[in-house]
């Protein structure tokens, strides 16, 4: 909700990124708009990058040692996974897509 009216201003939507063996979460996005190829995209780029710097510009104590560039990312089926950014980015990176079973 807005600070000062508390009227509604949208609903949140949250991309994650787990790490399969783990089950650690790697990264993720936090955003205002639909799943879309630029939410993954900024999921999986903050997987890939050390956290440290992320943590103390919001002043979190704490260790996240969590990063690094998949090799294989596992999706469902929803559009924002089959979109072409997606697959040009990962293929650019040397990412593999799977998709799981409809």
């Amino acid at each position: 909700v807005d600070e000062i009216l508390r009227k509604p201003i949208g609903r949140p939507y949250l991309t994650i990124a787990i790490d399969v063996f783990s089950r650690c979460i790697t990264g993720f996005c936090l955003s205002l708009e639909p799943p879309s190829a630029v939410s993954v995209g900024l999921c999986l780029t903050h997987s890939v990058f050390d956290k440290d710097a992320w943590l103390a510009d919001r002043n979190i104590v704490g260790a996240w040692p969590i990063w690094g560039k998949p090799m294989v990312i596992y999706v469902d089926n929803a559009k924002e996974f089959h979109s072409e950014a997606l697959q040009r980015g990962c293929d650019i990176n040397g990412i593999r897509i799977e998709y799981r079973p409809l």
